[in-house]
Parts: C-alpha cells; structure tokens; sequence
C-alpha cells in the first residue's frame, strides 16, 4: 500500500510537522490527522504517497523521536479488513 500508519504522535502535531519529516522519503500525496468529533487530537494519523516503494522507504523512521515522543510508523493495508502491521 501507499500508506503509511503513524501512532504516538504528540497532540500538538500538525500536517506540517509530518510533511517536513515525511517529505525527503517520497511524492507525499495526503496528510490525515485523525481528530474526535471536537476537533481534538487523537495521536495518530496516516502520510499517502504516490507509490508503495516511497511508502516502505518512511518506514526508516519507526521508534524516531518528534516533540520528544518515540513516533510508530507502520506500514498499512487499505480495504474494509484494513490491518496496520507494525515492525
């Protein structure tokens, strides 16, 4: 998939934060942020790329530090059984 999973974020991460780490793997094609039904952060989100060799290539930066917190990025399967695999 093209997708990556990235977990543990710090509340306070934006979509620029993500692309500026997540910039030098690949063409990044979508930033998701997932929020509650307030608007709130939730701590996690997904960074699409154009292709799935640019998506493996982030994988390099599981257990990397941002705003002081061990980020988890996983590689993500899309579909209705969507199943995150974590390395």
């Amino acid at each position: 998939d093209r997708t990556v999973f990235v977990n543990n974020l710090p509340f306070s991460t934006t979509q620029k934060d993500l692309h500026g780490i997540f910039d030098p793997y690949g063409n990044i094609v979508d930033i998701r942020l997932i929020v509650d039904s307030v608007g709130k952060p939730k701590g996690y989100g997904y960074v699409e790329y154009t292709t799935e060799e640019e998506a493996k290539s982030a994988l390099i930066l599981n257990r990397t530090t941002l705003h002081g917190r061990k980020i988890i990025v996983a590689s993500c399967k899309s579909g209705k059984e969507a199943v995150v695999n974590v390395i």
